[in-house]
């Protein structure tokens, strides 16, 4: 699927065997998912558990949403929060008594999470702090190639999919970073696209409550859904890529072909962390005027391969190349401290 299809829920979620719905405070989501899948012959029993944040519903409508959910068969929940969901037990009486939800399932699904700050306007650090404890609970409730599936409104993903002709340059740093708190789950994103919701649900995310229809039409319009894997079920897309320079200093006799031989180098390490290495350059070479010993700078570039890639494996495999090109080319990681001089060398 590319970033110019759909994600159409219904299908995608009716082929899974058991659904988690997380953070659905209306209960219209669930509901409409129901409706939908019942059309295509698909019972809510068994295979639909609908939860939401709030303890109680939150006015008449939710009540009546989630009472119909249970006639169905659907399992409903209050007070769920969807960054513990392992310390959630889903068991319990429900209308089909001799079903209890799964301890894992193959889908987990949360549209529009959205953090609620006491006292004050939530940060943008707030809501990648949710998304990030989000995907790590969620892992923990996700069945072997099971999916993730999360709603945000365009731009707050800050993936390619958000982008617009107007989008700025900086827009991945001054967004939630979704790639990279699923990655630190070890999940890849495997599709992103506008999504196709089911018939009769108008989302208005957080602004729910006392809320005007047309801010639903908006986050329709302007959503971006994002299926994720775990690592190594598909190629990640989109993979949010890091950049480190590092700098060495050379032996003093260094061989020829030095710079293939730390690529060479730098490629096995990030293939055995799992990761893909999508470029070695060369940027910078340095005489220090003091002692006359030669330096490199290169600049790597690091992603998600095989396995998913957060910042701080990045970081990780970084150190790693470092180690090995010290070890098997005599490489010397360049500091200041080994230099004889400071910042202004």
């Amino acid at each position: 699927m590319s970033t110019d299809e759909t994600v159409d829920y219904v299908a995608l979620l009716t082929a899974a065997p058991t659904v988690l719905v997380v953070g659905d405070e209306s209960f219209e989501f669930s509901l409409a998912l129901a409706v939908a899948a019942d059309a295509r012959g698909k019972s809510a029993a068994r295979w639909l558990s609908a939860t939401a944040y709030e303890a109680a519903p939150v006015d008449a409508a939710a009540a009546a949403r989630a009472t119909e959910l249970g006639c169905r068969g659907a399992v409903v929940r209050q007070g769920v929060d969807a960054t513990r969901l392992e310390w959630i037990d889903l068991g319990g009486p429900s209308n089909e008594v001799n079903w209890i939800p799964p301890p894992a399932f193959h889908a987990i699904v949360f549209n529009f999470p959205y953090v609620v700050v006491e006292g004050r306007r939530p940060r943008v650090d707030d809501n990648r702090e949710l998304l990030v404890k989000f995907f790590a609970s969620a892992r923990k409730r996700l069945r072997p190639g099971g999916l993730v599936v999360v709603a945000l409104a365009r731009g707050q993903g800050g993936t390619p999919a958000d982008a617009t002709a107007t989008t700025r340059l900086d827009a991945y740093q001054n967004s939630w970073r979704v790639l990279d708190a699923a990655a630190r789950a070890g999940l890849v994103l495997a599709a992103a696209g506008e999504p196709e919701f089911p018939r009769n649900y108008a989302p208005a995310g957080y602004r729910r409550r006392g809320a005007d229809r047309r801010i639903g039409d908006t986050y329709v319009k302007l959503a971006i859904a994002h299926v994720f894997r775990p690592e190594g079920c598909c190629p990640p897309r989109h993979a949010v890529e890091f950049a480190h320079d590092l700098s060495f200093w050379l032996p003093v006799t260094p061989a020829d072909g030095i710079d293939d031989a730390l690529a060479a180098c730098a490629a096995a390490a990030a293939a055995a962390a799992g990761v893909a290495l999508l470029a070695v350059t060369r940027t910078d070479a340095y005489v220090c005027p003091a002692t006359g010993r030669h330096a490199r700078t290169y600049h790597m570039v690091i992603a998600s391969g095989r396995r998913a890639c957060p910042k701080h494996r990045s970081s990780v495999v970084a150190a790693e190349i470092s180690r090995c090109a010290h070890e098997a080319l005599r490489l010397v990681p360049r500091s200041y401290s080994n230099e004889g001089g400071g910042p202004g060398d």
